[in-house]
């Protein structure tokens, strides 16, 4: 992330209960070794219980309008 563009939004989201993201541990290590190089992401974790694949949760409705949000902010939508 060294070369990463600082005015390209970046968003994380993860769930509490995703065993490959180390239960939020290791993507909060990413997230902060990128805030190290200067790239302040959108950072969203889940913490009932939520997996890998965050689309397909009972909550999916509020992780879409996270997204969505997300994405109106940064004029991305």
């Amino acid at each position: 992330f060294d070369s990463y563009p600082k005015n390209i939004p970046l968003m994380f989201i993860s769930g509490n209960g995703d065993p490959i993201g180390e239960y939020l541990k290791g993507v909060s290590k990413t997230v902060e070794e990128i805030k190290k190089r200067g790239v302040e992401p959108k950072v969203i974790f889940y913490k009932n219980g939520e997996r890998h694949e965050l689309l397909k949760e009972l909550n999916k409705t509020d992780i879409y309008e996270d997204i969505i949000k997300f994405m109106d902010r940064c004029n991305l939508a």
